[in-house]
């Protein structure tokens, strides 16, 4: 009023009585229950003068957080309460706004939705929608899992479902609480694995033998398998498998034999496959026989006549000198096995004895040779 009678005594008569302005018509809010929401709204007039006034609500769950103004444009924050509300409940009142521009009402509309966690499916906010995202995403429902909020969001009133989700989450890892968790609440079955030969039989040679098991699951989610042998000469290339790390439903068990843990004849193994729920057992017979050295004397023989071959050619090339020559050939001939149907290692020994200028032990030698004959 002091203000008005300033303007009037210098003259300013206002012929135009503004109204209020607000820059919303009514508020529509949809508030997760047990939460709050907070939003703002702002007041001026249609003359954008300067406007003054207070504010209260019909409803006591929404409360403006300071219920006075004065300004050109005055923004007025609000918070609805709905920590006590229920999920589908719809809430409705008035803001009121008394100004010496007069009086305005500002309905608000309040839906109360259940609680929720968000996730890269969308909002989710019962079992059905967080078993779906276990399936599509197991990383991400396991730490939908560990949240504080998982059993008020998720489990409600069901005291059977607490009890078990608090026994779990406690004990295990989480991958497995969750899986085990599933199971009990009857949202999913339990992974059952297949195996594609459950008795092999080989038979071995020096060479030794690599082979793999295909390994199968009927349903999607988590199990911890173990795979052991006590036979030592069965190798493993992996001991620890994850069924949710298969490509597609299957996954290869690779693994080998290893020759120079076989006795000849018969030898008996198993590889077992163990989850908390079952066990496959797969049998594996060797048969060995332990080869004769020929093969590989006859591949050391050809590895060193290519050395004589390739350290000749280097010599009469010029590529290395008497010396070396002389000292790489009869390294390579230490190397080389006698064999009693072949003259190879004494021909190369007489043929080092010339080169190095031993004439006459180079022709007592090739004397002796002839006499064998």
């Amino acid at each position: 009023m002091k203000d008005k009678i300033e303007r009037f005594s210098k003259g300013d008569f206002e012929y135009e009585l503004p109204f209020i302005c607000l820059s919303e018509e009514e508020i529509r809010i949809t508030v997760e229950a047990g939460k709050s929401y907070e939003g703002s709204f702002v007041i001026g007039n249609s003359l954008e003068r300067e406007i003054k006034g207070i504010i209260y609500t019909s409803n006591r769950l929404m409360q403006i957080t300071v219920p006075s103004f004065q300004g050109v444009l005055n923004t007025v924050f609000f918070t609805f309460h709905a920590a006590h509300l229920k999920a589908g409940e719809v809430i409705q009142g008035e803001i009121s706004v008394v100004s010496d521009c007069g009086e305005k009402a500002l309905p608000f509309y309040v839906h109360v939705e259940a609680a929720y966690v968000s996730t890269s499916l969308g909002k989710i906010k019962d079992l059905f929608q967080f078993t779906n995202l276990a399936r599509m995403d197991w990383s991400e429902a396991k730490k939908v899992f560990r949240m504080e909020v998982f059993e008020h969001i998720f489990l409600g009133n069901e005291e059977r479902y607490r009890f078990i989700y608090r026994n779990l989450i406690k004990s295990i890892t989480t991958s497995q609480a969750l899986e085990e968790f599933l199971i009990a609440i009857h949202k999913k079955a339990m992974i059952r694995l297949g195996i594609d030969k459950t008795q092999v039989e080989y038979h071995v040679t020096d060479e030794g033998i690599s082979d793999k098991l295909i390994l199968t699951k009927d349903h999607w989610g988590y199990a911890e398998i173990r795979v052991s042998t006590e036979a030592p000469f069965i190798q493993l290339e992996q001991k620890f498998l994850w069924a949710d790390r298969f490509i597609g439903n299957s996954h290869q068990v690779s693994f080998s034999i290893d020759p120079k843990r076989l006795r000849p004849g018969m030898n008996y193994g198993q590889i077992l496959i163990k989850t908390i729920y079952q066990t496959i057992t797969v049998d594996i017979t060797c048969r060995y026989h332990k080869q004769q050295n020929h093969n590989s004397q006859r591949r050391l023989i050809q590895k060193l006549e290519l050395g004589f071959m390739d350290n000749y050619l280097s010599f009469r090339l010029n590529k290395i000198n008497l010396e070396n020559y002389i000292e790489e050939t009869d390294n390579l001939l230490k190397e080389l096995p006698h064999r009693e149907d072949s003259k190879l290692k004494s021909l190369l020994k007489i043929h080092l004895d010339i080169v190095s200028g031993k004439a006459k032990l180079s022709k007592d030698e090739l004397d002796s040779l002839r006499r064998e004959e």
